[in-house]
Parts: C-alpha cells; sequence; structure tokens
C-alpha cells in the first residue's frame, strides 16, 4: 500500500480481513490466465546495494568484526565507514 499509494478496501460493507490486500490481480478469459509485465505489486521499497568501485581497506579489526574504507562513498559525509 505504502510504495504505490494505494488507498486500500473499505473498513466495513463486507470487507472481511483484506483492508489492505492487493485485491485483484487481473482477468482470468481475457487477458490469458496470467498476471500483466508491470502489475505493481508488494516488495522491496529500498534497500538496494550499489557497487563502489576506487576504495582502499585501510584497516580489517577481525575480533570486532570492522572494515575501515578509505575513499569516496556515498551518503558519507567524513569519508569512512565500517
Amino acid at each position: 500500500m505504502k510504495r504505490w499509494g494505494f488507498s486500500g478496501q473499505p473498513a466495513s460493507h463486507g470487507v472481511s480481513l483484506t483492508h489492505r490486500s492487493m485485491g485483484s490481480a487481473g482477468g482470468s478469459q481475457g487477458s490469458g490466465s496470467r498476471v500483466h509485465p508491470g502489475k505493481k505489486m508488494a516488495g522491496n521499497m529500498g534497500n538496494q546495494s550499489h557497487t563502489v568501485q576506487n576504495l582502499k581497506v585501510m584497516l580489517v579489526d577481525v575480533p570486532n568484526g570492522l572494515v575501515v574504507v578509505a575513499g569516496k562513498h556515498k551518503n558519507c559525509s567524513l569519508h569512512f565507514s565500517h
């Protein structure tokens, strides 16, 4: 609901335990009994991983589980992360 901005189903008038469900996924006979590409469904809304190049590993601290990296890193103003 939050990902695509759906309003949900009514709180009353015959709706039973499906207030936040997606509803219909598509037709059966005319559409070939399939879900069309691009159908808005539930899924991850972020937390994508990105590959960052040109970083240098400065320190590996195995007991504490730390890896100190030097170089430009997205969303890090101090230019180091662990």
